[in-house]
């Protein structure tokens, strides 16, 4: 948190909820497993066999179950045994050690502006359920620290299958299959939205106290002897935090598609 708005609104920071129903810590550190797909570049030679295409991958995903309602922290017994998080759903903070010997890692790591990888050794992340689960079986060893749990249902059948089958009705040149294709793919980025949005405002070094009278300042850097560039937040932020936002749901259908694609690059003799 950054350390001149935590001492200008100590109270709001630390509340369990702010007025829009969400908390700022949560969705730190659910969007820490929030990190897209998993893209890999090959130079295809095929010989003799198949190529595979998944139809509308996210959309097919989005039919599974999705984390609902609001969810709780806690954490694990370490006394219990270190698969107790096998019936657990939802995001958790692990300690990770990869297996000395795999091909295809599962679990990726973001690096910034170099973007995602799936790196081999040890590390500290957050994940959701599912793809931790799968890490397990191929012999990832993993250390829960903490855990954050939701109930689970399925909230994007309907939605989709009504969709889909509207696409299916047209052919890929009419625009009610693109309007269609559309609105199965890019709903699950609205969930994904980010929480708190600065803007980054650049003015003269004598000028900063005044601006603060109207601004929330998260943090400045000098650009010069006279100048700085500022990283700040409208005073009217706290009245309009969205409460459209759920992390957990766009982390998850990621994570879901990076689950569901891992199966088609490990098949059976896919050398």
């Amino acid at each position: 948190m950054p350390k001149q708005m935590e001492t200008l609104y100590p109270n709001y920071w630390k509340n369990d909820t702010d007025e829009g129903g969400k908390n700022l810590y949560e969705d730190k550190f659910l969007r820490k497993s929030y990190i897209g797909g998993s893209t890999d570049l090959y130079k295809p030679i095929l010989k003799s066999g198949f190529y595979y295409d998944v139809n509308s991958l996210y959309p097919t995903v989005m039919c599974l179950d999705m984390p609902l309602k609001q969810g709780s922290y806690s954490t694990f017994n370490r006394n219990k045994n270190d698969n107790d998080f096998l019936n657990f759903f939802g995001f958790l903070e692990i300690k990770v050690q990869t297996p000395k010997k795999i091909t295809n890692p599962i679990l990726s790591k973001n690096l910034g502006i170099d973007g995602n990888v799936c790196p081999v050794g040890d590390w500290t992340s957050t994940y959701f359920s599912e793809e931790v689960k799968l890490a397990k079986t191929l012999g990832y060893k993993i250390i829960v620290i903490r855990k954050f749990g939701f109930i689970r249902g399925k909230i994007f059948k309907d939605f989709i299958s009504l969709f889909y089958n509207i696409r299916k009705l047209y052919s890929k040149t009419n625009p009610l299959n693109k309007i269609a294709k559309l609105l199965l793919n890019s709903l699950y980025g609205r969930f994904g939205m980010q929480f708190v949005i600065s803007q980054k405002t650049i003015l003269p070094l004598r000028n900063l106290k005044s601006f603060k009278t109207t601004k929330i300042i998260k943090s400045y850097t000098s650009l010069d002897l006279n100048n700085c560039i500022v990283d700040n937040y409208s005073k009217s932020f706290f009245n309009n935090i969205s409460s459209n936002i759920a992390v957990q749901i766009a982390a998850s259908i990621t994570s879901y598609a990076r689950v569901f694609m891992f199966r088609y690059k490990n098949l059976p003799n896919n050398l």
